[in-house]
């Protein structure tokens, strides 16, 4: 039994949020959502955090995820680093493998991969790094959904065990070229619940506006809040407030 959120339309949508970065509201946080990506050891965490997660994604029966990233506990994992490659991707193989052994441990499916930060950001642009994270994504072995921007160039990379679904945010803002506005300027953030609201509605309708007003069409399987948004719980529960929420068998 999943949890999902709907509307009027009958439209589903998978909410999912970063947990297990220090946040104090992830017992919270986490019955409102259906996505959880789990912080594992590159910008925060470690096994003891990866577990109390797992098992409070297992309570609310919310599917689990590996958040990657680059091995940068000092920026938060948001700037990018210059590794040799084979050191990136082992650390990445083994963020990824604490959340699988955690999952594996407590009879949870694991469910998805979602990198973080700069990592996440890169992908847009670095061919290199696609075919690096591809590389990690295949040794894996096992079918994974794995949570990507509309600009990624990650979608290329094609295997029968991968499942690409387009993230959308929405607390974040947008420019005219899908790119998120950087969070070092000070319009990054959406904190007004009512704003992250009509946003979530219109990218389920299937576009978003740019901080110009223009209209982006755009689809999108998943739609990220973020714990680390000013009143992160306040946003959620104005969400779901005024979604009708529903179960998914």
């Amino acid at each position: 039994m999943q949890k999902f959120v709907s509307f009027q339309k009958k439209i589903v949508i998978d909410i999912n949020c970063d947990l297990a970065e220090g946040g104090n509201e992830d017992a919270e946080i986490m019955p409102h959502i259906s996505s959880c990506n789990i912080a594992c050891g590159g910008h925060f965490g470690n096994r003891a955090t990866i577990e109390e997660a797992v098992r409070l994604a297992k309570k609310h029966q919310v599917k689990v995820g590996a958040h990657p990233s680059y091995p940068d506990r000092e920026n938060f994992g948001r700037q990018k680093m210059k590794m040799q490659s084979q050191n990136l991707q082992d650390s990445l193989l083994k963020q990824i493998q604490l959340v699988i052994d955690s999952c594996d441990k407590n009879d949870v499916d694991f469910h998805h991969i979602k990198a973080h930060g700069a990592l996440y950001n890169a992908m847009e642009n670095d061919t290199d790094l696609c075919e690096l994270f591809f590389d990690v994504l295949q040794k894996i072995d096992r079918k994974v959904v794995v949570f990507i921007s509309p600009k990624s160039k990650l979608k290329h990379y094609k295997s029968p065990e991968i499942i690409y679904w387009i993230e959308g945010f929405g607390d974040r803002t947008y420019q005219a070229d899908l790119s998120l506005t950087k969070r070092s300027e000070s319009d990054a953030l959406l904190t007004n619940p009512k704003a992250v609201f009509k946003q979530i509605l219109n990218q389920k309708e299937g576009f978003v506006r740019s901080q110009n007003n223009d209209k982006i069409e755009q689809k999108f399987d998943t739609i990220c809040l973020h714990s680390d948004t000013p009143n992160a719980l306040g946003i959620l529960r104005f969400v779901i407030q005024n979604l009708e929420v529903s179960t998914n068998k």
